[in-house]
């Protein structure tokens, strides 16, 4: 039998350097150098900034639920965690699903206001959360 690994262990690898304001960093500045070799159209500093932007999207959103974050290491070893939800939630999961298949089989001009939609559709669920969680 081949040895078990803990499920936790994906989480608890997870949620090192990638998921730090470091991390963030360096990981926009290495995917906006990836798409400015493979496109001219944009500025670096500007794909570095949409990176950035994204990853400190993606922590705020990953601090969300109940399993803790530490997006200052290694300078704090705090844990974040506001606990509104479940990790898992399905609300959130289906949402992202359906946003992310309609924008890539719609026409730009239509996805957008899909795009929107969903992330009003996320914000208000948060909220929801954050209410009934106070």
């Amino acid at each position: 039998m081949p040895p078990r690994i803990d499920p936790r262990l994906y989480f608890e690898q997870h949620r090192t350097l990638t998921h730090t304001l470091v991390g963030v960093t360096l990981l926009s500045v290495a995917v906006a150098g990836l798409i400015t070799v493979s496109s001219k159209k944009r500025s670096p500093l500007v794909l570095v900034l949409y990176a950035f932007v994204g990853g400190l999207t993606h922590l705020a959103l990953d601090a969300l639920p109940r399993y803790p974050l530490r997006p200052l290491a290694p300078l704090s070893s705090y844990d974040y965690a506001l606990g509104l939800f479940w990790w898992r939630d399905p609300f959130f999961k289906v949402t992202a699903i359906i946003g992310i298949v309609l924008i890539l089989i719609l026409p730009r001009f239509l996805a957008r206001p899909f795009l929107i939609l969903g992330l009003l559709v996320m914000a208000g669920r948060v909220a929801v959360a954050f209410f009934l969680h106070r």
